[in-house]
């Protein structure tokens, strides 16, 4: 899967946001949190989801945290919440 930066969608897109990490030096990515209905849902876990990671692997701390957009369902299931790290 292509990972594509984009600016912020527009406040009447719906569905699909999520907290994600990108490993700059690997290429490697996850999503940790969501689906989020909105993208500012997404952007206002984003904090708490990074100190999760960071504090469940402190080693994550030199990853590059933010949001992405899955487009259409079927959504893949989040890490954090895969490992029992994260409630909705």
């Amino acid at each position: 899967m292509a990972i594509i930066i984009q600016p912020d969608p527009p406040e009447n897109v719906r569905g699909g946001f999520f907290c994600s990490v990108i490993d700059p030096h690997s290429n490697r990515w996850a999503l940790l949190a969501g689906p989020f209905d909105t993208h500012q849902e997404a952007k206002d876990n984003l904090y708490k989801v990074q100190k999760i990671t960071c504090d469940t692997w402190p080693e994550a701390h030199w990853l590059a945290f933010g949001t992405c957009r899955v487009k259409a369902p079927p959504y893949p299931p989040a890490r954090l919440k895969t490992l029992g790290l994260w409630r909705d």
